[in-house]
């Protein structure tokens, strides 16, 4: 869309480009009544083309204003604190029965793994809302398939991601064993929690958000 703007804008300066040149040439020159009378077509050229172009039809693109101000800057490092607070509470004692109570062979050390986890996932937490504020604006907030679809792509993202291949896995194919050959059930498990963890972490993120908005702590976007 840029590329094409400045094509446009382009074609209709380069006109009025030759013509000033033109008019500078004739300024160079030895002044005569002849010259004079050129200057003045070529400068009546010039004013005549510029009152031509459709300014008032330019593409949006151009006449656009952003409306992201310090307020709404102020609002999205709020919906980061709502979300760091929100989901890194809400994801604590899950994390902790992941890495502690649960914990399989590939977690060697439960207690460290439960902090990091949570102040990971805490961090993930406060980016997610500040991308909800911006994906669920004003008049959305009663599409649910909106607020589902982007709680299920950052969970998605972050389950798979911490999902660690046991030691015993063959590569080049992927092979652990059963029941599925590219999962064996300890990687199932692992998909398992922290699947329940991100839908939890993320899903409380929104309650928070919907709350703080609905109370006027944070203005939902236009």
């Amino acid at each position: 869309a840029k590329t094409s703007v400045d094509t446009f804008v382009t074609s209709l300066q380069t006109p009025i480009e030759k013509l000033k040149t033109r008019k500078a040439e004739l300024d160079a020159k030895t002044d005569s009544k002849a010259l004079k009378n050129e200057q003045e077509v070529v400068v009546n050229d010039i004013t005549g083309f510029e009152t031509r172009i459709p300014k008032t039809k330019l593409p949006s693109i151009m006449k656009k204003e952003t409306t992201f101000t310090f307020e709404q800057r102020i609002d999205s490092t709020k919906a980061g604190l709502v979300g760091l607070f929100a989901g890194g509470f809400a994801l604590a004692p899950l994390s902790f029965l992941h890495n502690v109570l649960f914990a399989d062979d590939s977690i060697a050390n439960g207690m460290a793994q439960w902090e990091f986890d949570t102040d990971t996932g805490s961090l993930q937490a406060a980016l997610f809302a500040i991308v909800y504020r911006y994906c669920v604006r004003e008049g959305e907030e009663t599409n649910e398939m909106l607020l589902m679809g982007v709680v299920a792509a950052f969970s998605v993202v972050r389950t798979f991601s911490k999902i660690r291949v046991p030691t015993y896995c063959t590569s080049a194919p992927l092979d652990c064993g059963d029941p599925f050959g590219y999962f064996d059930w300890a990687m199932v498990q692992q998909a398992l929690l922290s699947g329940t963890e991100s839908f939890v972490m993320f899903g409380s993120a929104v309650l928070a958000m919907e709350f703080v908005i609905k109370k006027g702590y944070i203005a939902r976007l236009k």
